[in-house]
């Protein structure tokens, strides 16, 4: 076990043998850590967490006490296969989050990325994707292969369907059951969680252009407002792109789209 053990590790900790953890790691007290797991350096593991097993945690990430990271997924065809969970830097984990490992179904892994917020009893199932700078509200849960792009934000409660995909820089509204792809950019409330308008707090704040917000609100009113057949928003969309480029990440998600993105007027 590649640990140094008086001053960063509480005594009452219980580690696996097979665990990595950097030197400079803090790990509290009755902290478990199970198999194969690596801990990178400058991260913090607080009272009564738990980083089950298979799990790979890059740099400087703050688990919060009661948290379990990398629980078995919760899929049952799961027969205790060896499946991870890999975490970037920079990530804060808060109270009673559960975060879960891969299933036997795509390719094994849980994905999460940097700098993302994972507020109390928030839940990331098997096989999920999540960027960077997402943040989750409380009790957010998201079911497994759901993929979930930068700066977007899953408000409190939110409910999203398992192989959805929530789009960058969007914001699921309190309390949303998104069971569609969710565009980039989009606000989207309800049940079903439909966009009702641009997610224009949150563009301002990541530093896009007023020429580019207008473009957006463009790109807003050709897919939710004009009622045109969808081969037509996206012939509409792409010629918007020579314009605003940014689109293009709307174009893009509507090609990839496996589960549809819903377009019931608002």
């Amino acid at each position: 076990m590649e640990v140094k053990m008086p001053v960063q590790i509480d005594p009452t900790a219980r580690i696996h043998n097979s665990a990595k953890i950097a030197n400079d790691a803090v790990i509290g007290p009755w902290v478990v850590i199970g198999e194969g797991v690596e801990i990178g350096s400058g991260s913090r593991i607080d009272a009564h967490a738990v980083i089950s097993k298979h799990t790979r945690m890059g740099k400087n990430n703050h688990v919060h006490s009661h948290a379990v990271v990398g629980g078995d997924p919760q899929d049952l065809c799961y027969r205790g296969e060896v499946t991870w969970l890999e975490m970037g830097d920079n990530n804060i984990v808060r109270e009673f989050v559960t975060i879960n490992r891969g299933s036997t179904k795509e390719d094994h892994v849980t994905r999460i990325g940097n700098s993302n917020f994972f507020l109390s009893y928030s839940h990331v199932a098997h096989d999920a994707r999540i960027g960077n700078h997402v943040q989750f509200v409380n009790n957010a849960s998201i079911a497994g292969h759901v993929t979930v792009d930068d700066y977007a934000i899953v408000g409190a409660y939110v409910a999203v369907h398992q192989f959805t995909h929530i789009g960058a820089y969007s914001f699921l509204v309190h309390a949303a059951q998104v069971s569609h792809d969710i565009p980039p950019f989009m606000l989207a409330k309800g049940d079903p969680a439909v966009p009702v308008a641009l997610n224009v707090v949150g563009i301002r704040r990541r530093g896009f252009t007023h020429s580019t917000l207008a473009g957006l609100k463009k790109a807003f009113r050709i897919l939710y407002r004009q009622n045109l057949p969808l081969k037509e928003v996206e012939s509409a969309l792409q010629v918007l792109v020579q314009e605003t480029p940014e689109v293009q990440i709307i174009v893009d998600m509507m090609q990839k789209s496996k589960r549809g993105i819903l377009r019931k007027q608002v």
